[in-house]
């Protein structure tokens, strides 16, 4: 006889030789197949994977297992309402060729009722259709099935021979082969087609079932030494994980990541699963910049792999950093001698053009000096413009004798700030960085900063990472608050830099954006910039020759702050 009458209303289509183009499946090999009862539990279906799919609004899963002679399927409904008696029509095209041809398998199951077996024949009584097969009728080659109607949780088990011996009217397939499959599920009333709309042409994203060869299950690892999160140092660093399978674990091999580099750690092939780092070998990273994995792998060659953040710090460089920070509010200005702080280089922005320069390299620098770089503009999304302070009166007024552009200057106003009131912009985020070299000198850093109503967070990181970055927030002050930032830094390596950062943190001006964070200058000093005598040392000295005691007292008396030397010959 034909299959039910909704089976029979889809008219044939015209087959295309090619893969069906739908989901892609996996039927899982057991060693352990379930029990066809109608209950799908998880113990029984371990092995398989749960594929979705959607008979109309209607939610459901289905999975696959094979032993070496049978196939199972599992199907779970989720249908709060099946009626008396739902029904599920698993169809196959049996050699995956897209055509509807002579013999192409369905397996039907009612819940609460045994399963039956139809073939597909163009040719047959009632026309082109899915006929029940009669052959060995209740005997091996035919369909077991087992379901139940509940409500959200319609379930069917489904079992059939892999290769039948009525081949003219059943399947015959063999491990490693793939099939066209589609269902039909059909609730007391309606019936629906997925994940192909039409279960008379196996073309149209039918699924694809892939008979896997073999244990197809991944094994389950994890790292258990060292922690997410950890900084690794040394050269002992222990590393471990842990591992199982469901048929067995072969071995767990463990690598460290520093991108892009991988660095083999070595495997072990019995638990407990360890290796042994030499985190020395490595560049210092960041906190959670690389990553420790583990790859486990069985028999099958399937492998699963996992691993943990962490960063490596074998501390070689220094890098401290202190903060003086004004009374709220400021108070007196605070007068500052570059000259004096920044042998090596200093600068000073918001200084030109009578004090309203937005430039971001700097206005004024240390004759000869390229330490410091130019500034680089951190103005996240909407942009701020920028506005020069070294028209106001305070919080610095600096001083310099040595200053390129500007040779010199006494009580000189300076500054850089974004301008938030300019445009109703939020200035939170905002603010400035720069770089300076880095080496195993030992040198000191200054920046000079100010933060109007508003939070301000000074970072300061070597980029060997040798030492722990330094980090500061000069505090919210009722009006404007400066801070002098000390940094005291030396790399591990040499071509390094230290970035600097500064940013504004939070603000108590929402509705004027009259905050900001505001930076004004650097000075850069390192031992030994200078010339230093000593003992049977000489210097050249040009000009005239004059005697030791035609030289007044005058020449060797300090000259106050902000006054050039007299030129001695």
């Amino acid at each position: 006889m034909a299959l039910a009458a909704a089976l029979l209303a889809a008219l044939v289509l015209p087959g295309l030789a090619q893969a069906t183009g739908g989901p892609s499946y996996q039927g899982a090999a057991t060693a352990t197949p379930p029990t066809i009862d109608g209950t799908l539990t998880p113990a029984e279906w371990a092995d398989s994977t749960a594929y979705s799919l959607n008979f109309g609004s209607i939610p459901a899963t289905v999975r696959f297992e094979h032993t070496a002679t049978d196939l199972y399927v599992g199907v779970t409904v989720q249908d709060l309402n099946p009626g008396s008696s739902p029904s599920i029509a698993v169809y196959f095209d049996n050699n995956h060729d897209g055509i509807k041809n002579l013999g192409d398998d369905v397996w039907l199951d009612f819940a609460g009722s045994a399963g039956e077996d139809f073939f597909y024949s163009p040719t047959g009584t009632g026309g082109a259709s899915h006929y029940n097969d009669l052959i060995d009728s209740g005997g091996s080659n035919n369909t077991v099935a087992a379901g139940t109607g509940a409500s959200g949780a319609v379930t069917f088990e489904i079992r059939h021979p892999l290769c039948s011996a009525d081949t003219a009217h059943d399947i015959c397939a063999s491990v490693g082969q793939t099939l066209g499959v589609d269902f039909q599920y059909e609730p007391t009333i309606g019936f629906y087609d997925a994940p192909g709309p039409n279960t008379f042409n196996p073309s149209v994203t039918w699924g694809d079932l892939l008979l896997a060869a073999g244990d197809v299950t991944p094994p389950t690892v994890s790292v258990t030494q060292p922690a997410a999160g950890s900084v690794l140092s040394g050269t002992s660093v222990a590393v471990a994980a842990t591992a199982s399978d469901n048929v067995g674990v072969t071995s767990v091999h463990f690598e460290y990541y520093d991108p892009p580099t991988y660095y083999d750690l070595g495997t072990d092939t019995e638990a407990p699963y360890t290796a042994t780092f030499d985190s020395t070998t490595v560049p210092n990273t960041v906190p959670l910049g690389a990553t420790i994995y583990a790859t486990a792998r069985d028999a099958a060659g399937n492998t699963t792999k996992v691993g943990n953040g962490v960063g490596v710090h074998n501390a070689t460089g220094s890098l401290t950093g202190g903060v003086v920070a004004s009374p709220d509010p400021v108070g007196v200005p605070a007068t500052v001698d570059l000259t004096a702080a920044g042998n090596e280089d200093w600068a000073v922005w918001g200084y030109g053009s009578g004090g309203s320069s937005t430039s971001l390299a700097p206005d004024v620098r240390k004759a000869g000096g390229t330490a410091i770089s130019d500034l680089t503009n951190i103005d996240p999304a909407p942009s701020a413009p920028l506005r020069g302070l070294g028209d106001l009166s305070e919080p610095f007024r600096f001083s310099w004798s040595n200053g390129g552009s500007q040779p010199e200057a006494v009580s000189a106003g300076a500054g850089l700030q974004h301008n938030g009131g300019a445009t109703g912009v939020s200035t939170l985020g905002k603010g400035f960085s720069f770089d300076v070299p880095a080496d195993s000198t030992s040198r000191t850093l200054t920046v000079y900063v100010t933060t109007n109503r508003a939070s301000g967070q000074l970072t300061a990181s070597l980029s060997d990472n040798s030492a722990h970055a330094y980090a500061d927030t000069l505090p919210l002050a009722t009006d404007t608050r400066s801070g002098v930032y000390t940094i005291q830094y030396a790399s591990a390596s040499p071509g390094q830099t230290l970035h600097v950062q500064w940013v504004e943190t939070l603000d108590n001006c929402s509705a004027f954006r009259c905050d900001n964070a505001a930076l004004y200058a650097v000075a850069l000093s390192s031992p030994g910039t200078g010339a230093t005598l000593t003992a049977d040392a000489t210097v050249g000295m040009s000009g005239s020759d004059v005697p030791l005691a035609g030289i007044p007292l005058r020449a060797f008396e300090p000259a106050p702050t902000g006054i050039t030397p007299a030129p001695i010959n």
